[in-house]
């Protein structure tokens, strides 16, 4: 008996020091973010981002979804209603629109975290461009 309660606290102790605290920017919040992300920008049929890059307007199904900063957290909203909140305890987060899709880009607690998502249509128009200057050739 003497032995096994030295070996549960430093057991809890190791096991406290693997979790991430809850008011921290989490890796793995990152990354549900960017997969619930990408299953919803895949079905889009169109995409744009704001200027500033702070904003991402999706239209799925008729709908226009929105992603945008709120305080210090991303929200998600259907038709400028709403408000789900899909990732929290950022301090910088700017959307960018590329060639083939969408580039994702997250800071906090001097953690930086970049996810690049392809977009069917434009990489359907990309292929496409790509095969006839390979044909000219």
């Amino acid at each position: 008996m003497t032995l096994l309660i030295p070996l549960f606290v430093s057991g809890y102790a190791f096991w406290m020091n693997q979790k991430p605290s809850i008011n921290e920017f989490s890796a793995y919040e990152f990354y549900v973010f960017s997969k619930q992300l990408e299953k919803e920008f895949q079905t889009s049929e169109n995409y744009a981002v704001a200027g500033s890059g702070d904003r991402l307007f999706l239209q799925v199904e008729g709908r226009t979804v929105t992603y945008e900063r709120y305080n210090n957290s991303i929200r998600r909203r259907v038709m400028a209603q709403g408000h789900e909140v899909t990732l929290q305890h950022i301090d910088h987060f700017t959307f960018k629109q590329t060639e083939t899709g969408l580039e994702i880009a997250a800071a906090a607690d001097g953690k930086m975290r970049l996810q690049r998502l392809v977009h069917p249509v434009t990489w359907i128009n990309h292929r496409e461009l790509f095969s006839i200057g390979k044909r000219g050739t």
